[in-house]
């Protein structure tokens, strides 16, 4: 059988219950909520040539023989524009304006092959949706200890593992095209 996925922390509904959407929008409105998320978006996209690129495991893209789509919390744009050159390595890049990234995966559970991570959100998501999860651990969003308690399908420490990760996935499912 599939292995357990156990999250360190409060559950996701409580985590939900306290900081997510419905939450914000008691606290301050649903308008004012929309507004604030809004904000912190485009607070992130105008910060985002600040964030450091992992220009190795961009360069790792070009190797992978399947299409490639980036799905991001963030707006979309931003991450494009911090991209610059390396957005050409991407068939799709779609953020928070068309959606939560948990609906962007459930949309195209069906057309992934394989997802790449930095979270332990993700990985649960994927997990549930039955789309094969790499989690990687350079310059990540959360910690190793919380990638591997999540039970991603492959871990990578670099993109050489990256690459191979994703070739025995794409193998496996048929995913190379």
């Amino acid at each position: 059988g599939k292995p357990l996925s156990v999250k360190m922390g409060p559950p996701p509904e409580m985590m939900e219950a306290a900081f997510g959407h419905n939450a914000q929008n008691e606290l301050v409105g649903a308008e004012h909520a929309a507004t604030l998320r809004m904000m912190h978006r485009l607070q992130m996209r105008h910060q985002a040539a600040d964030v450091a690129l992992f220009e190795d495991a961009i360069a790792a893209l070009g190797y992978i023989e399947a299409p490639l789509i980036l799905l991001t919390a963030a707006l979309a744009d931003g991450v494009t524009a911090r991209l610059g050159p390396a957005a050409r390595y991407f068939d799709e890049i779609t953020g928070f304006e068309s959606g939560r990234k948990s609906e962007l995966l459930a949309q195209r559970a069906g057309q992934l092959s394989a997802y790449v991570t930095d979270t332990a959100d993700d990985i649960e998501i994927c997990r549930s949706l039955t789309i094969p999860v790499v989690a990687c651990t350079w310059g990540t969003y959360d910690n190793i200890n919380m990638l591997k308690t999540a039970c991603p399908d492959a871990i990578a420490d670099n993109p050489s593992e990256l690459i191979s990760a994703l070739d025995k996935i794409l193998t496996e499912t048929g995913g190379m095209q």
